[in-house]
């Protein structure tokens, strides 16, 4: 995986998500992309996975209204989320705050990644924290 900075769209998987929610009609591919990691058993759990789950969630709190940081690599789920006026249900909410928790606790190999690079772990953290702050309220 090609990861270029700290942010939640800086890296090649979470790019290759955008496009493809860019094309999608519906709810569907955020909630099973979030569902994924909520859904995944105490094993431990996979970085693609979670790094798909936190774009996914991204993509969720800007529908809410509570936008993140916008680039050129958030651009087609930014415009997505502009031309999709879509509800996100309460239970979208809380299951997008269990995935954080589960991305950001023990058996998650994303954050084991990141805690290897020195550098930029602890904008990545604030990030995540950043993310959880504004899909919670």
């Amino acid at each position: 995986m090609g990861t270029w900075g700290p942010g939640i769209f800086d890296n090649d998987k979470a790019a290759d998500w955008v496009f493809d929610v860019a094309k999608s009609t519906d709810m569907s591919l955020v909630e099973a992309t979030v569902g994924k990691v909520v859904t995944a058993s105490d094993e431990y759990l996979n970085a693609n996975i979670a790094i798909e789950a936190l774009a996914a969630i991204e993509v969720v709190a800007r529908l809410k209204g509570k936008w993140g940081i916008k680039c050129a690599h958030s651009e087609a789920a930014d415009k997505w989320v502009e031309e999709n006026k879509f509800d996100v249900s309460s239970d979208l909410i809380d299951s997008c705050k269990n995935a954080i928790d589960r991305i950001m606790g023990n058996n998650s190999e994303l954050i084991d990644n990141w805690q290897n690079n020195a550098e930029y772990y602890e904008q990545w953290k604030q990030g995540v924290a950043d993310l959880k702050k504004r899909i919670s309220s």
